[in-house]
């Protein structure tokens, strides 16, 4: 039974409202005054997070005599009034003066005085609220920071970019923009909206943003697809802009027409948006895994969508004369697809077509015949224009299709073809190489550089060639080693059209120390005919010892660099060594006696004049390349090789969010 309230008179002027949840503290006081009921103090009944819990500590012989006569005021509860519930107004005045702590108490104190021997906090001392820097500060901070030096950059030169005339902005935007073959659809979505941004920004910007935007429109998800066709059903004087007339191209998505877009819309119809479009000039269908490589034909599942003749008869009636066209043996089995594509690429849209890429044509039961072959080439040869071949993932194309290609193909690119050897290229540059401008060979196991040697006899225009030596192989075993023994012979040196203009040689494996020395040598003597030379890219990969390696990296590279690089010719000066003396370069066993000659063989060739030949005979120091890589390693072959600047932090060096205050970890007082 709880013993009854005190009802003597408040000592506030105002009198206490008490709750029915206190209850008469039998706290025994040691004065005489504090046996007056009045001011007997109570204790609530209330949870734990609304009072605060009474301490046990006793009180310890160093504290100050300032502090007990500052503390009891607030927490031993000789003043009623505090401890009975005060009007807000006097809880608010007493919590904005509670951190007022005079001068004389110190504001720095040990765990000690502030926690109990269990480390629970004392009623006599109020922990401060921990004061810890904020992150939206912080970010916000790095973001400032991050505009006003963009800022910097920008304000020192702006060009005038919204006077530039359309076509010259259409291009750039166009440029920067376009979508690239595996770009995800979230990629997409976001280049679209700032071309829309842009179109905002300004009445210059808004003609070149929107024919940017739907040059190629982004066709995703499909209900997208349906508002596009919604929108160029409308009449065309309710509308300001001509968007019918923008749109040239079509990247689709097949998984887009074989989903309904609920069940008012239904599937989406490709037909219906190529009625409204007559200006488009190319047509891609692709599948995702279309991107994906090492795939056999006869492990790829055959799509549920497949080619329809209505998608061709629509073409027809609508006017449309395409430039570029897929073939996708995934849409349509290799039996069924010869035959219909011969059919198509008769019909007056396909007259005019300059471009056709070629997927996963192949037997699925691996019986690829020559009368296979035979009908490919006559469905090409029905293409009067045709220039730009592209062969991906193809096992049906050999030497004997490559003889019977069209004479007017001006680019040709074999990725991934398993049936393709050194022969079948070099008989196809006898026989058409005469017109050819672009030579693209990638990731083909069975190709080597045999093919090489009558390459400038060959190709008197060639100006691209590129080749890489990466294998893909997506199947179980994971062959991904080329089928030859060796990528070149001593008696067959490569071969440089004078025309070219871009050379890039990727993964060069299989290759001894002779072959090697033979291939460059070969390129460094023709160096004073490439006058048309841009970009030189050469990556090998020797398998020898790392001093034979390294020693070979030392006599090439900066041998090639100085001969195509474009530049004025500064002759090398000696650079300190940065090591100590017992480990200099001269005396380092990593230096040879060969290396040392070649090395004062380059400096004496480079200070001696500018008509003295070089290694090959050529005029050192008058390159062209405005871009020069060469690489000599023995790393695994990988699509895309790191270095050291890729580990790197973002980041700048340095604490940049420190606030120039420092906060203890237990109290989060300042030191």
């Amino acid at each position: 039974m709880a013993p009854p309230r005190s009802s003597g008179p408040s000592t506030s002027t105002r009198p206490a409202r008490r709750s029915r949840t206190q209850v008469d503290s039998y706290h025994e006081s040691t004065s005489d005054d504090d046996l007056h009921a009045q001011d007997r103090p109570t204790v609530s009944l209330r949870s734990s997070s609304n009072a605060q819990r009474p301490s046990y500590r006793e009180p310890s012989d160093n504290e100050s005599d300032d502090e007990p006569a500052a503390e009891p005021d607030e927490d031993q509860g000789e003043d009623p009034e505090r401890q009975t519930n005060p009007p807000a107004s006097a809880r608010g005045s007493r919590r904005s003066t509670r951190h007022r702590r005079p001068n004389s108490i110190k504001t720095t104190r040990t765990r000690s005085s502030n926690t109990t021997g269990h480390g629970m906090p004392s009623i006599g001392t109020k922990r401060r609220p921990r004061e810890r820097p904020k992150e939206k500060n912080s970010l916000s901070n790095k973001r400032a920071k991050y505009y006003s030096e963009l800022l910097d950059d920008v304000s020192r030169f702006i060009p005038p970019w919204q006077k530039l005339p359309y076509h010259i902005l259409f291009e750039i935007l166009l440029q920067a923009t376009y979508p690239a073959p595996n770009e995800k659809w979230e990629a997409r979505s976001d280049m679209a909206r700032w071309l829309v941004n842009l179109a905002c920004l300004c009445r210059e910007f808004q003609e070149p943003a929107l024919a940017a935007l739907y040059y190629c429109p982004p066709l995703f998800p499909s209900y997208k697809c349906h508002a596009l066709v919604k929108l160029l059903s409308t009449p065309r004087d309710s509308r300001l802009i001509n968007y019918a007339g923008k749109i040239k191209e079509l990247h689709v998505d097949v998984d887009v027409l074989r989903f309904k877009s609920g069940p008012i819309l239904g599937y989406f119809d490709l037909a219906q948006l190529i009625q409204k479009i007559p200006q488009v000039h190319a047509v891609r269908l692709y599948h995702q895994d279309d991107f994906i490589l090492g795939h056999q034909p006869a492990d790829i599942p055959q799509s549920k969508w497949i080619y329809s003749e209505n998608l061709f008869e629509v073409m027809d009636s609508t006017g449309v004369r395409l430039r570029a066209w897929d073939w996708n043996s995934r849409f349509l089995n290799l039996t069924d697809l010869l035959p219909f594509m011969d059919k198509q690429h008769r019909r007056p849209a396909f007259q005019k077509l300059k471009e056709v890429k070629l997927l996963h044509l192949g037997d699925r039961n691996h019986k690829d015949t020559f009368d296979n072959e035979d009908a490919l080439a006559v469905s090409l040869n029905a293409l009067p224009d045709l220039e730009r071949l592209e062969l991906v993932e193809c096992t049906l194309p050999t030497d004997r299709l490559l003889l019977q290609l069209p004479s007017t193909i001006h680019s040709l690119t074999i990725t991934n073809c398993d049936r393709i050897f050194s022969a079948s290229i070099d008989a196809f540059l006898k026989s058409h190489g005469g017109r050819l401008r672009e030579l693209n060979l990638n990731h083909n196991r069975h190709l080597d550089l045999l093919w090489m040697g009558g390459l400038a006899s060959h190709c008197p225009i060639l100006e691209k060639l590129k080749f890489d030596g990466n294998i893909y192989d997506a199947s179980p075993h994971n062959d991904t080693l080329p089928h030859f023994d060796s990528l070149m012979e001593t008696d067959v040196a490569p071969t440089w059209p004078h025309t070219l203009r871009e050379i890039e040689m990727t993964c060069l494996r299989k290759l001894d120390s002779d072959c090697a020395d033979i291939f460059l040598t070969s390129l460094v003597k023709a160096a004073t005919h490439l006058c048309a030379l841009r970009r030189l890219s050469i990556s090998m990969i020797l398998d020898m010892s790392w001093r034979d390696r390294a020693s070979f990296r030392d006599a090439w590279v900066p041998d090639i660099i100085q001969t195509f690089q474009h530049g004025d010719l500064v002759p090398r000066s000696p650079e300190p060594c940065p090591f100590p003396e017992s480990y200099d370069a001269t005396s380092s066993k990593r230096q040879s006696a060969r290396i040392a000659q070649i090395v004062d063989k380059q400096d004496a060739d480079v200070n001696s004049s500018l008509d003295s030949p070089g290694r090959g005979g050529q005029m050192r120091g008058l390159g062209m390349c405005d871009e020069v890589f060469i690489r000599i390693d023995n790393q695994r072959p990988s699509e895309t090789q790191f270095n050291e600047n890729d580990f790197l932090d973002s980041e700048a060096s340095g604490d940049d969010d420190w606030d120039g205050e420092d906060y203890e970890a237990g109290n989060g007082y300042a030191w």
